[in-house]
């Protein structure tokens, strides 16, 4: 490579030397440097480069693609990436999206330092004579500092995730296995580690293919409409396990083909142990993809099946340790097994001895945490950080109980997507992963008609999720959520038109609902600071949120009752979750469901009377309270919405492994199916009954996923 450098008059660089300071904060553009309270501040490079460029161009707006040729020129971006780092300078400045001190946000147009700044450093038209030899040496060491930042350019994300992480393994360089229009997942290596197993899209059902790591363009292995997902490959090579999404249960089969076998009625997930005579699997059937989904939530819990006789054992406890217990994976001596534990406000990665004995915890966080792997010589686990629409891949080192002796270090990311299903090699010398991303837009049906729903939103950009009509009718405001920390409460017509931006700022937003009879729409928003969701109002005038309630910190899915006199939200103690309900202020605090139902997703009826939930007490059910009278069993079932009149909640359901959207009488328990999607992979929320009960607007989730393959390293 030949560096060229760009030759610039000497009092050019002498004028550029100059840093800024705001509060307690210096920008130094030439050393490249944040400082607060004079010392260094941890900030990534793109986002300190991001900082430097609008803080140069305070004077006016600086709109996205004139960041995008500053911050990457020459580089093909997604808008992901300036969202990532106006997310991360914000968290650097303790700054906020919705109140702003310093970077103001202009919906779809770009950002503004508003901050008030001083210069230091700047040279004087005049100076004394006594100061030339110090304009020397400071042009000096300037044009120096010039050239070494251009030489050094393109090491500064390297020593960034040094100073961040720092680790002691090499990152991990993968590439995608081959190129394919098919959602993609779920790889699972080879005995020899020359050919991968995985799941692929055929038509909105879920089918295995082989292919080897050239990159060919895989054999079919499975056909029908059963649908065939989350293979584990068996250590002889000669079979493969799998989950039968329509029938349900694992499932074996021949690498040659033939006839599968059932080998369990419920459960997914298989992890065969290194003998091959028994296989681990999660109690939840859960098959999600998107980047919002859980590997498993409780009750779930890990099982051992004997792969000769068929017998099932529990391996854990539901509630012990906290959390859904999923995606397990062996130690390669057989002792012990890693998993996945998450409800909805925490998850944690576990080991546990194969005797169920000595339960580990090795990393928790209020984010997801997934597909935790024992390496090859069982000293270390991986494990996946997922942040919203990008991941980390982060090791940490165990002994031999499986305690942790170190803090977790990052091996990789993903940006945009999420990392999911991580597989290694047995030498230890691959991974593999699956990269997903999601895409949602919002969809419209005339209740009692036999008209197809038609589509309202499509932002190729923005992710719409949570409708909620207007009082009248005529509008609906939803959540628009873009990749990285940001998303915003958008408003637009009843039909999708003319669309708007509300508020935008970092923090997952979620449960938009349009006040009752107010100008306000509340929404929930997770607080990067606190990491913890937060109940807010954003006035319609002003587009200034504020908090509209306080929750207690394990509290989530917070929504106000019509009067606005009352909150209602899920708490989980101990592992288990339950509903709620206070004052706005947090006084009179009081609980509406035992530990046993694991109830959660409260939805207030239109008098306020009552609450839907969902009931995961022995499935997945919708009760009503306060008199928890059971309105719909089976499948999995998602509350969200009441009609007018409450006669009828509006409920997303999966059942034969499809999502749809349907109702039930709240009198007869009769349910009506509204839609007839049939794809195993897309998903379906958030049905919002119109204020005439004669529409519905929910939301309908696509993922796109691509299998990647790590470069050949020392055996991990």
């Amino acid at each position: 490579m030949v560096l060229r450098v760009k030759r610039e008059p000497l009092s050019d660089v002498i004028c550029r030397y100059v840093s800024y300071q705001f509060d307690d904060f210096v920008v130094d553009p030439v050393a490249f440097r944040l400082s607060k309270s004079g010392q260094p501040a941890s900030i990534e490079p793109k986002a300190l480069q991001v900082l430097i460029t609008l803080i140069e161009r305070r004077d006016r707006l600086v709109g996205k693609q004139e960041l995008f040729d500053e911050v990457w020129p020459g580089v093909a971006v997604t808008e992901n990436a300036l969202t990532r780092a106006i997310a991360q300078l914000r968290k650097t400045l303790a700054d906020s999206a919705d109140s702003p001190r310093y970077v103001e946000t202009v919906p779809t147009r770009g950002y503004r330092f508003i901050g008030q700044l001083r210069t230091e450093g700047a040279p004087s038209s005049v100076r004394p004579a006594s100061d030339k030899k110090k304009i020397v040496v400071i042009a000096i060491l300037a044009a120096a500092l010039v050239v070494s930042a251009l030489l050094i350019d393109h090491f500064k994300e390297k020593v960034k995730l040094l100073k961040a992480s720092t680790f002691v393994p090499p990152p991990i360089a993968a590439r995608p296995l081959h190129s394919s229009e098919k959602f993609e997942v779920s790889p699972s290596f080879s005995p020899d580690g020359a050919s991968i197993v995985y799941s692929a899209d055929v038509k909105g059902t879920l089918h295995l293919f082989v292919s080897t790591l050239s990159g060919d363009s895989g054999r079919q292995l499975t056909y029908g409409e059963a649908g065939e997902a989350q293979p584990s490959w068996s250590p002889d090579g000669r079979t493969i396990a799998y989950t039968s999404v329509r029938k349900g249960g694992i499932w074996l089969m021949s690498v040659n083909g033939g006839a599968p076998v059932q080998l369990t009625t419920f459960g997914s997930r298989p992890s065969w142990s290194p003998d091959g005579t028994e296989i681990a699997f999660q109690s939840a059937e859960d098959i999600e993809y998107g980047w919002n989904a859980y590997e498993a939530l409780p009750p779930s819990t890990i099982w051992i099946v004997n792969v000769a006789s068929g017998k099932v054992v529990p391996l854990t406890m539901a509630a012990r340790p906290p959390g859904g217990h999923g995606a397990p994976s062996w130690r390669r001596d057989g002792k012990r097994i890693a998993f996945s534990s998450c409800d909805h406000e925490r998850c944690r990665i576990f080991t546990i001895a194969r005797d169920s004995s000595g339960v580990t915890l090795l990393a928790t966080d209020s984010r997801r945490l997934a597909s935790p792997v024992f390496a090859a010589d069982g000293r270390t686990v991986y494990f996946v950080l997922s942040l919203y629409n990008e991941s980390l891949l982060l090791s940490i080192s165990v002994d031999a109980d499986g305690k942790a002796t170190d803090g977790p270090k990052r091996l990789g990311e993903s940006n945009p997507g999420v990392i999911q299903h991580v597989s290694l090699s047995l030498d230890g010398h691959r991974f593999a992963w699956s990269v997903v991303e999601e895409k949602s837009d919002l969809f419209a049906i005339d209740v009692g008609s036999n008209h197809p729903p038609t589509q309202l939103t499509e932002n190729p950009t923005l992710s719409a999720t949570f409708p909620s009509f207007s009082p009248d009718g005529e509008k609906i405001a939803y959540c628009a959520v873009a990749a990285g920390n940001e998303s915003g409460i958008w408003v637009a017509d009843a039909n999708g038109m003319n669309p708007k931006a509300l508020t935008i700022g970092p923090g997952l937003k979620q449960y938009v609902r349009w006040a009752k009879r107010d100008w306000n729409i509340f929404y929930s928003a997770w607080s990067v600071d606190e990491h913890r969701p937060v109940l807010y109002r954003v006035s319609l005038i002003t587009g200034r949120p504020e908090v509209a309630g306080t929750l207690p910190e394990d509290a989530s899915a917070p929504t106000i009752s019509p009067d606005l006199r009352a909150l209602a939200f899920n708490r989980t103690i101990g592992g288990l979750t339950s509903v709620w309900v206070s004052a706005p202020d947090g006084s009179s605090l009081r609980r509406l469901t035992d530990d046993a139902d694991l109830a959660r997703f409260p939805v207030w009826s239109p008098s306020g009377k009552y609450l839907a939930v969902q009931l995961r007490r022995g499935g997945s059910s919708i009760a009503i309270l306060p008199d928890r009278k059971v309105l719909v069993t089976g499948g999995e079932n998602w509350p969200h919405s009441w009609s007018s009149d409450e006669k009828e909640i509006a409920f997303a359901s999966r059942r034969d492994g499809v999502w749809n959207v349907w109702t039930v009488n709240v009198s007869t328990g009769q349910m009506r199916k509204l839609t007839d999607f049939t794809s195993t992979t897309n998903w379906v929320r958030t049905p919002s009954w119109s204020p005439d009960s004669k529409r519905i607007v929910f939301e309908v989730g696509a993922p796109r996923g691509k299998l990647w393959i790590s470069e050949p390293r020392v055996a991990q």
